[in-house]
């Protein structure tokens, strides 16, 4: 395994890179999208006690909804995602900080309307690793994560994702792609877990809605 996947510490005090967008009145469409997947630069764990979030922002008068989200995943050969404990908040990780106090919009994991978990191979990098995009759909129970219109910011946080084989095993590593995205409105990333470093460099995700 390459040393980029080392884990990677949330320092809180990180200003928020946010990415515009703007929504439709009409049926679900790209939200907000930081793609194509990149699959052969870097990538962080999002299993065995290592989370990763990703900020953006997303402008709308009168509110929005997400219906699903997809991202990109490095797996093991013959490994599918089967599930992965996301949550969509107003503050990295979903954790308070000291003077704002963090709104949870939605949450999920491994239950009946967390959504449905679908994972589509894309190809193979050089290092020997899958690249799949992973489709997290039918989010409370489908009827979705509603967000208010003044919404400065989500975080989407993704952890203790499964991967299965054909062996069977369910501690399979999963990593999230790192894409890479120039110019100011580029979402900010954060990973969690030893040793203590911080990342610069965003993940491959799109957020479909309405």
């Amino acid at each position: 395994m390459k040393p980029h996947f080392r884990g990677k510490v949330l320092l809180f005090l990180a200003v928020l890179c946010l990415t515009l967008a703007a929504i439709p009145a009409s049926a679900d469409s790209v939200l907000f999208g930081n793609y194509p997947i990149d699959g052969t630069t870097d990538a962080y764990t999002i299993n065995n006690g290592y989370e990763a979030t990703d900020g953006f922002y997303i402008l709308s008068i009168n509110g929005y909804t997400i219906d699903e989200f997809k991202f990109g995943a490095w797996l093991y050969p013959g490994d599918k995602v089967t599930s992965v404990t996301w949550s969509l908040d107003s503050l990295p990780f979903g954790v308070d900080g000291k003077k704002a106090k963090n709104t949870n919009y939605g949450l999920g994991a491994g239950c009946s309307d967390c959504g449905t978990v679908t994972t589509k191979y894309i190809s193979t990098n050089e290092y020997g690793y899958e690249i799949n995009e992973v489709t997290v759909s039918g989010l409370n129970g489908g009827k979705g994560v509603a967000v208010p219109a003044n919404a400065y910011g989500i975080w989407v946080t993704l952890k203790d994702a499964i991967a299965v084989g054909s062996s069977k095993i369910t501690n399979d590593p999963v990593f999230w792609d790192v894409k890479s995205c120039n110019g100011f409105f580029c979402p900010f990333a954060y990973y969690i877990g030893p040793p203590a470093l911080s990342p610069v460099t965003p993940n491959s995700l799109q957020i479909i809605g309405h």
